[in-house]
Parts: structure tokens; sequence; C-alpha cells
């Protein structure tokens, strides 16, 4: 089972990931984690590209190129002769993150891209977990880091993080996702928002066995 986690950038995702990987391991389920951009040497090569603010910001398009690289590289690895070790690949951001940030984020129509993903048989997710929050508690959050780590996205101020929350949204509507995206609300307490998304997943583990078998 593929399952990726996705929303806006200090939501709160990772943070959750970290915690439910190791309840899902005690519950017996073999689990590989991952995340995008950087979840291989390459991948680490081209996130410290594509992430570095001293870096002059680059066109949606170069973003893209640069972020499906790392996605058909990464896939190759997780999903190749490998992959029957595993009961559940999670990935840290996917496709996704491409068509908000570089795409509904910035006004542009993902059309483009997202002929590519089909042309190139990039494998959709079994299940999105999607956290969001609003945009004045992301950018609070963000001030209370005190910009220890600041990618280029995250320097670009309230009205863009506006536009990557609600292009969530529209992302989630897309057909390629019916029935496999659930959302979460990300201004609730921290152990709130794991458990939901534990057992979210629970239940989706056995509705992906009963359909697989």
């Amino acid at each position: 089972m593929y399952l990726v986690f996705e929303g806006p950038n200090k939501v709160g995702k990772t943070a959750a990931l970290r915690q439910i990987v190791p309840k899902l391991e005690k519950a017996g389920f073999r689990v590989t984690v991952s995340r995008e951009p950087g979840g291989t040497k390459l991948g680490q090569q081209l996130r410290g590209i594509l992430l570095d603010p001293r870096n002059e910001r680059m066109s949606p398009k170069v973003d893209m190129l640069l972020f499906t690289a790392d996605r058909m590289h990464l896939m190759d690895v997780l999903f190749g002769e490998d992959a029957e070790r595993y009961d559940i690949v999670i990935v840290d951001r996917s496709f996704i993150s491409t068509v908000v940030f570089q795409y509904y984020a910035n006004g542009l129509p993902a059309d483009e891209f997202l002929n590519l993903i089909d042309l190139l048989r990039l494998k959709t997710p079994d299940l999105v977990i999607h956290v969001t929050a609003g945009a004045k508690t992301l950018m609070r959050r963000r001030q209370d880091k005190k910009a220890l780590e600041v990618d280029h996205f995250e320097t670009l101020g309230l009205e863009y993080e506006q536009r990557v929350i609600d292009g969530y949204f529209k992302a989630s509507n897309l057909p390629m996702f019916k029935g496999k995206w659930v959302t979460f609300d990300g201004e609730q307490p921290l152990d709130v928002v794991h458990e939901q998304i534990y057992v979210e997943i629970l239940q989706r583990i056995t509705q992906f066995r009963n359909e697989a078998g």
C-alpha cells in the first residue's frame, strides 16, 4: 500500500508521520519511509538545489522538471524488486506538491504536468493524508521556528500561503484521487491529529487488503 503525507509547509504532516510509523511497525506492519525531494542520493542533491533560498527563483516548469526527475528515480527504487519486502510504503510529499506549489499557487493550470504524470505512468497513491491549517497559523509557526530551516517556498508571504492551502483543496477534487484523499484539521492538538490519521490508515489498510484479496 502506497501512502503519501501532504500539506503546506509547517502544517505538522512530517511530525505526524514520525509519530505514526513506529505505531504501525509495533502493530506488525513492515513499513518503509521516504520523502520527496531527497529520498535517494540523487534526490538529496536535487533537494539542495530546489530548496536553497540563495538560488534565484526558478520558473514553475524548471521546478516541475527537477522534481519529476527525482520522483521517477524514487519510484524506481521504492517499487522495484524489493517492493514485496514491505506492507506499506509512506512518502513525505508526492507529485501533488508539484501540482499545488508550482501550478495552482502560481495561478497556472496543471493540465500539462498531469498529462506528463500520465505519460510517465507515475504511480498514484492508494491514500493521500492531507493535513491543513489556516495561513496565519502556518506563518506564526514559521516565525516560531526563527527561520532556522526556511526554504525558498517559505519566503513568499501570506497570499502565496493561502494559494497553497486553496490549491490542496482544488487538487483533492481531481478524478484520480476519488475515494483516496482524506483531509485532517492541523489546527487541532497534535496528538489528536496523529490519532485520527493512525485510525484512518488502519481502516484503509483493511479495505485495501480486502479489495486486493
